[in-house]
Parts: structure tokens; C-alpha cells; sequence
């Protein structure tokens, strides 16, 4: 099972990827790259300020310029899911989980196409629904 999150953009009736910089109920900060679609593509942890976010994206962008910044995993019940890495080796975010190894690597050339002129909105999002799995 995964969630899926319907983002609310700039004009209402048109979708575009994007970085979307949003806070928890908690109040901790993360980032959630959108695809044209309104689905999340990957996820950051939560950070405690705002200003940490746009270090994030910055680095989220330059990592797309490298394949090594890329990696694919397997979870153990069978999706595939991958992590950005920054040139350092630390992560900076994680995809959602996908049913197959083809979707993950779609997705991953989805990333380095979008990831390098995404805008960043601070954006709420709408509601969460839960999508099975096939």
C-alpha cells in the first residue's frame, strides 16, 4: 500500500511538477517533489526550520545531474523504491514505493528531468488517499 497526496498548485486547473515546501502538524518542514500528475515522486525527512529546505532542493538538484546520486532498492515484500543521495553520500530523499523495478527507474529519469527546473511553492496539501498496491 501506498500513499498518495493531491497537491493544491498556483492555478487550480493546471498541474506542473514542483518542489513543494510544506509544514507537518507537528510543525517540522519537508519537501515533496511533485510530478505533473499531482502525485508525490520522492519525500524528505523533516527538519525543525524552513530555511533548511532550500538547502535541500539545491543539493535534490544537483544530485540529478548525477547517475551515481541515484539509488534503486528492493523492499522485502517485492516494490522497489529509490533514495537521491548527495555527492557526500547522505540522503536527501526518498521515493515513494513502487510496484515494479521499470516504474522506479521511469521514475527515476522523472526526477533528473524535473528535478533540475522544478519551482518550489510552500504548498498545503488536500487530502491523503490510500491506493493498493498491485
Amino acid at each position: 500500500m501506498t500513499w498518495t497526496y493531491r497537491f493544491l498548485l498556483d492555478n487550480r486547473s493546471r498541474r506542473h511538477s514542483c518542489y513543494g515546501l510544506m509544514a507537518g502538524k507537528d510543525r517540522q518542514h519537508f519537501v515533496v517533489l511533485i510530478g505533473a500528475d499531482g502525485n508525490a515522486i520522492l519525500r524528505t525527512e523533516r527538519f525543525p526550520r524552513s530555511e533548511t529546505l532550500t538547502a535541500i532542493i539545491s543539493s535534490i538538484r544537483q544530485s540529478c545531474s548525477a547517475e551515481a546520486c541515484f539509488d534503486l532498492h528492493q523492499h522485502p515484500g517485492g516494490s522497489h523504491y529509490f533514495i537521491v543521495k548527495s555527492f557526500s553520500g547522505h540522503t536527501l530523499a526518498v521515493s515513494d514505493m513502487y510496484a515494479d523495478r521499470a516504474t522506479a527507474l521511469k521514475k527515476i529519469r522523472e526526477v533528473r528531468e524535473l528535478g533540475k527546473k522544478a519551482r518550489m511553492y510552500y504548498l498545503p496539501f488536500v487530502k491523503s488517499q490510500r491506493r493498493e498496491d498491485t
